[in-house]
């Protein structure tokens, strides 16, 4: 699933220049949306609150109703991968069947610098 924005997102975005979060005014911990800023187009990564399995979708194609977007944290593992380009995106499926997960491979120069595992859990990311 989400073969395309995997796709686009490794071969036509170019170099991640940001990473935004989304959370709810309500529950500012709680992660449901990520936002990630790239040369050539912006994705969302979110989380389904009824179910925990993911959606990716071009930043104008998910609306974001009720959601606070803000610049991801300073020591997120974001910060590493400012200025690289996904090399290999990966959706992960738990053993009931549902994809609850992303994992990111990021490059420099064709070299590995940096993965990412987003793992949705209790209507929000974790991210190691």
């Amino acid at each position: 699933m989400f073969q395309e924005e995997r796709r686009a997102m490794c071969y036509e975005a170019g170099r991640l220049l940001g990473v935004r979060y989304g959370s709810f005014p309500d529950a500012p911990t709680t992660i449901p949306a990520v936002i990630l800023d790239f040369e050539d187009g912006s994705w969302v990564l979110a989380v389904n609150a009824d179910d925990d399995t993911i959606r990716i979708s071009s930043s104008d194609g998910l609306p974001l109703e009720g959601v606070c977007v803000g610049d991801a944290p300073q020591d997120s593992p974001w910060t590493r991968v400012l200025g690289a380009s996904a090399q290999w995106i990966w959706t992960l499926e738990n053993q009931q069947g549902y994809e609850d997960g992303i994992q990111f491979s990021f490059s420099r120069e064709g070299r590995e610098v940096c993965r990412i595992q987003l793992i949705a859990v209790a209507s929000g990311w974790h991210i190691v």
